[in-house]
This record gives C-alpha cells, structure tokens and sequence, in this order.
C-alpha cells in the first residue's frame, strides 16, 4: 500500500525555514537583514528588541495560563530568530548542530550550577 504523499510533509531544515520566513517577509513588505547589514547600529539591536518584545508575551501568556497563546508567542520567537540568523547564514543547521554537541559534551549541571 502507498502512503498517501497529499498528507505527508517533508520537514523542512532551519535553513529552509528560515528562507521561507525572509519570502515571506519581504512579500508582506518588512524588511529582513541582509549580510551586508550586520555593522549598521540599529538593525540587528532593533531585531533583538522585537525578539524581546515576543518573549515578553510568551512569558505573559505562561503566567496567564494560556497555553495556546504561549505557544503561538513561542513560533513568533522561532520565526524572528530564523529571520534574522538566515540573512547571516545559509547553514544555520550546522551552527546548531554543532552547538548541540557542545552542549551535550559539557555534562549534567556544568558550570557549578545547581540542578
């Protein structure tokens, strides 16, 4: 029996994520960073104060126990920090990966902290 391919979705890697996110930024009209942007004073603070402002509202809805809306804040924070990151980099994946393995190599409760 074939799987039925209308309902299956290939997961899409970060890095594609991250180039259907700046699509479909640029077509809504909003600007997206660009390599070349990454020295300008305000243009990547101003991307981290917006990823800030959606942290906000996760945490607000967290406190107001609205799970859906938590989680809905949460994909906010995913997509700006894949918009962001896709205009430096087309292998995020990598950059991820390799910080994954970092993390696991440094053991339970590195850095002295408490667990």
């Amino acid at each position: 029996m074939m799987p039925d391919t209308k309902t299956r979705r290939v997961p899409l890697s970060l890095s594609q994520l991250a180039a259907n996110i700046r699509t479909i930024s640029r077509g809504n009209g909003w600007p997206v960073l660009a390599a070349e942007e990454w020295s300008y004073r305000h243009k990547v603070p101003d991307i981290l104060c917006l990823i800030h402002g959606d942290v906000h509202e996760a945490l607000q809805a967290f406190q107001d126990d609205e799970q859906a809306q938590f989680l809905d804040d949460m994909a906010d924070i995913v997509i700006r920090v894949l918009g962001c990151v896709g205009g430096l980099t087309d292998d995020f994946d990598s950059i991820v990966t390799a910080k994954l393995e970092a993390n696991r190599k440094r053991g339970r409760g590195h850095g002295g902290k408490r667990v």
